[in-house]
């Protein structure tokens, strides 16, 4: 009787080990997991900022060199060319994810290119349009930086391609303009895009 007893004993603490081994195995593969989850999306929000201060860059330089260009009385096809080529180079000495980035630079000033020029009415109006074809001519530029298959590479994933996830796209837009006083006729004004698109930032 007792070793019957002693032998059921034996048996059911076998069992509790292999269910407590089980589980544990299941416990690691979820802290693995969140590991994962948060290590790849610390480094994708971090590429973020990085992209946004590369596009911040960018816009201020092709703003800057298009406000120059003009006031130095270029005209406007030419200073739109150098303001792109300075778009470029700024956005690739302002490197994501430890990359300089390239871009589209849309000498045909289509909408949805990576630089475009365009015309906004009233810089302090959040919701003043970004006009591409102002008879006006232009006093702003969007430039858009993009990490995606096609261009630059999605940004990538470390521990999560355990799970076959390899990197997250992104894209992120500056806008900048400027002002013309015409008194010596000089640039006086080039405002980041949280100044003219996030008013709540200023």
């Amino acid at each position: 009787g007792d070793s019957s007893m002693k032998r059921l004993y034996m048996r059911k603490d076998q069992e509790r080990r292999g269910a407590i081994t089980v589980l544990a195995a299941l416990i690691a593969i979820v802290l693995i997991a969140m590991v994962a989850f948060c290590v790849d999306i610390g480094y994708v929000l971090s590429a973020k900022e990085e992209l946004q201060r590369s596009a911040d860059s960018s816009a201020l330089a092709a703003c800057w060199e298009y406000g120059q260009r003009i006031v130095n009385r270029s005209s406007p096809s030419s200073a739109m060319g150098y303001a792109r080529t300075a778009a470029a180079q700024y956005a690739s000495l302002n490197p994501v994810t430890s990359h300089g980035m390239s871009l589209d630079s849309n000498a045909s000033n289509n909408p949805d290119g990576d630089v475009v020029f365009g015309y906004i009415a009233d810089f302090k109006n959040s919701a003043s349009p970004f006009v591409t074809n102002s008879p006006n001519g232009y006093n702003s530029v969007k430039v858009r930086l993009r990490k995606n298959s096609s261009i630059n590479g999605k940004v990538p994933y470390f521990f999560a391609r355990i799970f076959g996830l390899t990197g997250q796209a992104l894209q992120e837009e500056a806008t900048a303009g400027f002002l013309l006083e015409y008194e010596p006729g000089y640039l006086t004004v080039c405002a980041r895009p949280a100044d003219l698109e996030r008013p709540d930032r200023q």
